[in-house]
């Protein structure tokens, strides 16, 4: 017994019982519709119609197999379609780190769901270690990184370049734009991310490559946190430029460079490498590394 079963026993059961009319509307002949109905009832042992002549007429049994019928074909009906339109009307997990998130996710889920109004985009925003667990448990379809990402298993595009920029309350006697040597630079009291952070990683690797390593009086997993601890005078940040550029622009914090060091990034889209990409997802990929030609950087609010 089949769907297609099922939908000639409707049939045939909205035309009046009548075969010859059943049969036109399926585009069937008639002893073809006579044959399906019977392998239905000689497949349950029941007989839904009862024979009157030459007339069928639907009895208690085929009511009852009628309304069970409706339901399973149009479910059925109803997943055909969402099949057909998944990647208009579907579901995508979309993980970001902590920067990309705060200040680029929003625009980006905004403008993709405009292009695709029925499709639901569902939004992780994690620490980048935790986004690569993700993406190797497939729990999430693609994630977006600001730094590096270390598995063999995962694929990497870059889309956006990034800058690390120090920040520092105005009170502190440091001009805007301003660049410190490296030696005073370590002498202070430094407020960063927490270790795993494609933030936290990025700074690391250059303080390393020159030799030195910071150990923070403060860290945190909310970059909104360090700089309200900037502003009230309680240490120096390494943050992203984009992150911090508002707070600066209305001079509650100022921002200054390192002699010598460039601590410098970029974006990326990454997925596994055995990931099945559908069409929706690749086209989200597009999007994301056409970006800054397509569209204009989203401005930030409040404190960013």
């Amino acid at each position: 017994m089949t769907i297609r079963h099922m939908k000639i026993f409707i049939a045939l059961v909205e035309e009046g019982c009548n075969t010859t009319k059943a049969a036109s509307r399926l585009n069937m002949t008639q002893p073809g519709v006579s044959f399906a109905v019977k392998e239905l009832e000689n497949h349950y042992g029941i007989r839904f119609f009862d024979r009157l002549g030459r007339r069928l007429v639907l009895n208690d049994a085929g009511q009852e197999f009628l309304a069970v019928s409706r339901h399973i074909v149009t479910s059925f009906d109803s997943l055909e379609k969402r099949c057909d339109n998944w990647d208009c009307e579907g579901v995508i997990h979309i993980g970001a780190s902590i920067t990309i998130g705060s200040r680029f996710m929003p625009a980006f889920v905004n403008t993709f769901s405009s292009l695709h109004p029925g499709l639901d985009i569902r939004v992780l925003i994690e620490p980048v270690h935790l986004l690569e667990e993700r993406l190797l448990d497939n729990s999430i379809d693609i994630a977006l990184v600001e730094g590096a990402v270390y598995s063999n298993s995962l694929v990497s595009q870059e889309f956006m370049d990034d800058e690390l920029i120090g920040v520092v309350s105005p009170s502190s006697g440091i001009k805007n734009g301003e660049v410190v040597s490296q030696k005073r630079f370590r002498s202070f009291r430094l407020l960063l991310r927490e270790k795993g952070s494609g933030t936290r990683d990025t700074f690391d690797l250059v303080c390393v490559k020159a030799g030195f390593q910071i150990e923070p009086v403060w860290e945190s997993v909310s970059t909104a946190a360090i700089v309200e601890a900037v502003i009230a005078s309680i240490g120096v940040a390494v943050l992203p430029v984009r992150m911090v550029s508002n707070a600066a622009s209305r001079g509650l914090v100022n921002l200054f460079r390192v002699e010598g060091l460039e601590f410098s990034r970029s974006f990326a889209v990454v997925h596994h490498r055995d990931k099945y990409l559908s069409s929706v997802l690749k086209e989200f990929i597009s999007f994301i590394l056409d970006w800054n030609e397509d569209y204009p950087l989203p401005q930030g609010h409040g404190i960013f």
